[in-house]
């Protein structure tokens, strides 16, 4: 039953965190983001790893369990209601995703550019051109 209950979080939310802590920080504090931000999550790990022997022993297999799935319930619920979409958004974008004005740029001008610079150089026509 341990195995199955540690088989399901690494399976499920245990690497999403990971994912998410690399992208939801700008580029210049990224690295101490992340570290500040999966310290924690080490931490509640290496918790979790230390009394789940002790819970079983203790309140029995089957409710520890229990309180393993109640808290999985609860990370469905917090990710489904709290956490932010990050599909298809560069790492850029991700400042005005979470609503940080300070930094944030305007994404639709930086792409409408570079997309006026692309035509402008002949990028993205496709031209056929004849050898003699």
């Amino acid at each position: 039953m341990t195995y199955a209950e540690a088989a399901s979080f690494n399976l499920s939310w245990g690497p999403a965190a990971w994912l998410y802590l690399g992208e939801i920080f700008p580029s210049r504090i990224r690295e101490i983001g992340v570290a500040s931000s999966a310290a924690p999550q080490w931490i509640f790990n290496f918790m979790m790893s230390q009394i789940t022997p002790h819970a079983i022993a203790n309140i029995g297999a089957w409710r520890t369990f229990l309180m393993f799935c109640i808290l999985n319930f609860a990370i469905v619920v917090y990710s489904w209601y709290i956490l932010r979409e990050t599909a298809g958004r560069s790492l850029e974008e991700m400042e005005t995703v979470f609503g940080s004005a300070a930094t944030a740029f305007d994404v639709e001008a930086t792409r409408r550019k570079a997309r006026l610079e692309a035509e402008g150089r002949g990028e993205g026509r496709a031209e056929h051109v004849e050898e003699s």
